[in-house]
């Protein structure tokens, strides 16, 4: 899952797409009434899912018989076969799974301290997992497969204040502003 993710996330980052709508199944359970909106999301002529299913990444689900599906489906099932004849990702035999020690959990505070970040202090790659406040952010760095929290050095953000509900607006204001702006 997280490969697919971060394979989606590198291919589509700050590209236009274009996104076709299949179809809307209405879902009934006991709890709820919902949509689910299916869609089949371009990125110039080809559909990003080909790309995922030739890496291996994700698998072909065939709809079921009276399913309404995507007009792309020839094209996935030829992506998916690729990938299994060539055995690679999901199809191949290797069982490698990227892990991430989440340094933000306190059950990791023991080997928070272990991580040394005063050897960060040139600039080194991460990507934003998580928006907590205007001013804190979960991140993750590939090199380390770790995330943790950091805040932004020299300001603070309006704390969220629920009595004080203009304190609450702009506490809210700081943080949608840093998720448009830095989440990817």
């Amino acid at each position: 899952a997280f490969e697919a993710k971060e394979a989606l996330r590198r291919r589509t980052i700050g590209k236009s797409v274009r996104v076709k709508v299949d179809n809307i199944r209405n879902v009934k359970t006991e709890e709820r009434e919902f949509d689910i909106v299916n869609a089949t999301i371009y990125l110039g002529e080809e559909p990003v899912a080909v790309d995922l299913l030739q890496k291996g990444l994700i698998s072909l689900v065939p709809p079921k018989m009276n399913d309404p599906s995507s007009q792309e489906l020839q094209k996935y099932a030829e992506a998916a076969q690729i990938a299994e004849t060539q055995k690679k990702g999901i199809y191949s035999n290797s069982t490698s799974i990227k892990r991430f020690w989440d340094l933000s959990r306190p059950e990791a505070r023991a080997k928070a301290k272990e991580f040394n970040l005063e050897s960060y202090k040139d600039l080194t790659e991460g990507v934003i997992e998580a928006v907590i406040a205007g001013t804190r952010f979960k991140i993750r760095l590939d090199k380390e497969n770790c995330y943790f929290i950091l805040s932004l050095n020299s300001v603070k953000s309006i704390a969220n204040n629920k009595n004080m509900p203009i304190q609450e607006t702009w506490a809210n204001e700081g943080t949608e502003f840093s998720k448009r702006k830095y989440l990817q």
